[in-house]
């Protein structure tokens, strides 16, 4: 696999979390690191490695943002957009 294949598989991955996570607790809501195995509820494939994966990406595209002064996430407008 090439790096763009990554990439896109990457993407992919993080995208999943977030449509799972906005299914699940809203988009307003705040979100751990934790919470990225949460797709593991209804997809038996979905492992830890992949939703660390998954959330660190998210983070990496500028799709998961800081909430001031906590040590929670939120979607940022650059992925709800």
């Amino acid at each position: 696999m090439n790096a763009h294949q990554q990439n896109e598989q990457l993407d992919e991955l993080a995208n999943i979390l977030l449509i799972h996570l906005t299914s699940t607790v809203g988009r307003t809501a705040p979100i751990t690191p934790a919470m990225a195995h949460s797709p593991a509820n209804v997809n038996p494939d979905w492992t830890l490695e992949l939703g660390n994966l998954a959330f660190q990406r998210a983070l990496d595209n500028g799709w998961l943002e800081l909430i001031p002064g906590t040590n929670t996430y939120r979607i940022s407008p650059a992925w709800l957009g």
